[in-house]
């Protein structure tokens, strides 16, 4: 399983060049883990050191990646209609024949990413495991820009260019963008974008293309009107929250 996860990467990532660390990070201090249902611990494929189920590693050693199913994700608490999530040392994916391979590799390294960064003090956290709003927005803008990275590179570019070709109206100045409303766009107009890559696997892989897609052209506004950093900030929140 480690190593078919970090194939995905590699498709993605080469070590000693441009993100580059985030595969460093994946050998150095992630292990692969699975849940016991029987005497609820985590454990690590190559170790017999259990994890009790909700408790935070407080000493960062190492990553534990979980793959799991809908059913032992709502076992150890984590939202169930979500296919990736990192939270402190702890790394939840779906079952891997659920996404392609290529789409697998982008969102593990959105979650790598935010481990790299807890790991090292660049996402800070209080003694309480908490992040401010903003902290968590620079957090999420991070990794959402390593995302669009490597999906452009796993297209060799074309998605950004498919990405200029989409026929997008700015929005108004009274439409309330980026801070109270966001872009979203249909299944039509992302078809150019998605066709760039394998079918998916699963509906879940198919939502999370989406939302990827719907930042990517959030992003492409903001920058459109020239609303630098903030406007980033501010549409991440919108889309986020249209999501709920």
């Amino acid at each position: 399983m480690r190593r078919v996860l970090e194939h995905d990467l590699q498709q993605l990532i080469t070590e000693g060049q441009n993100d580059g660390e985030l595969l460093t990070f994946f050998r150095t201090r992630v292990k692969v883990g699975y849940i016991s249902i029987e005497d609820q611990m985590l454990y690590a494929e190559d170790d017999y050191r259990p994890y009790v189920l909700g408790q935070r590693d407080n000493t960062l050693s190492h990553v534990l990646v979980l793959p799991t199913t809908f059913a032992e994700r709502r076992f150890i608490h984590e939202y169930d209609r979500i296919n990736f999530q990192y939270s402190h040392g702890r790394i939840v994916v779906p079952p891997l024949d659920t996404f392609t391979s290529i789409w697998m590799g982008i969102r593990l390294a959105h979650e790598l990413k935010h481990a790299r960064d807890e790991f090292y003090g660049i996402e800070e956290y209080d003694d309480g495991g908490n992040v401010s709003i903003r902290e968590y927005g620079l957090g999420e803008l991070r990794a959402n820009n390593l995302e669009m990275r490597l999906i452009d590179r796993a297209t060799n570019g074309r998605f950004a260019q498919e990405l200029q070709r989409l026929d997008i109206q700015l929005p108004s100045p009274d439409s309330g963008f980026p801070d109270r409303t966001c872009f979203i766009g249909t299944i039509e107009l992302f078809s150019p974008l998605d066709s760039l890559f394998p079918p998916a696997l699963s509906q879940a892989e198919s939502r999370a293309r989406g939302g990827a897609y719907t930042l990517a052209v959030n992003f492409l506004i903001v920058e459109r009107l020239g609303l630098g950093l903030e406007g980033r900030l501010a549409v991440h929140r919108s889309v986020f929250e249209s999501s709920q």
